[in-house]
């Protein structure tokens, strides 16, 4: 990647990532890091392959928001019943992970329901409000740079050339 490639990557990935943050102080939600992490996360060489991962990303916080809420309602009261039933869950979703399609999606399914299932004990709503406000900044982070990748000097899969050996130096 030449020095005049590089600086624009920087520039887009900054600016997503300023409005990002920006958006999500605006708005003052739980936590304005996440937009910020899921765009960092996302921002890869070439707007196909940064919407497909932010896609990923996507799907697999829906899943955990769904996952996670199901099993602390389903055992609100007793943490070992909660386990025993998570455990398949995680273990189905490591297993998933060393396949050959979608590893990150379920990386994301997997690490996203965790957080939801840990995120503390604070009141009846508390893992509610941090799942929804997880997946809401997860995906207004990836929507905000596929806006910024797409429209601020797109890259397309059929113009990138794999770096020579020489640019490893």
């Amino acid at each position: 990647m030449d020095r005049e490639t590089q600086f624009k990557e920087a520039i887009k990935i900054g600016l997503a990532m300023t409005i990002a943050y920006w958006v999500a102080m605006r708005f003052s939600w739980m936590s304005p890091t996440w937009p910020a992490i899921a765009v960092a996360f996302v921002s890869l060489p070439t707007a196909g392959q940064s919407i497909e991962k932010g896609l990923l990303r996507i799907g697999g916080t829906l899943l955990a928001f769904v996952a996670g809420l199901f099993f602390l309602g389903l055992f609100p009261q007793d943490r070992w019943y909660f386990f025993l039933a998570f455990t398949p869950y995680l273990a189905f979703v490591t297993y998933k992970m060393t396949g050959k399609n979608g590893q990150y999606f379920w990386f994301c399914a997997g690490f996203v329901a965790m957080m939801i299932i840990t995120a503390g004990p604070g009141g009846e709503g508390d893992a509610f409000l941090f799942a929804a406000y997880r997946t809401m900044e997860t995906i207004v982070g990836v929507m905000i740079w596929t806006v910024v990748a797409v429209f601020l000097w797109p890259r397309s899969c059929l113009l990138y050339t794999s770096p020579s050996p020489r640019d490893w130096i």
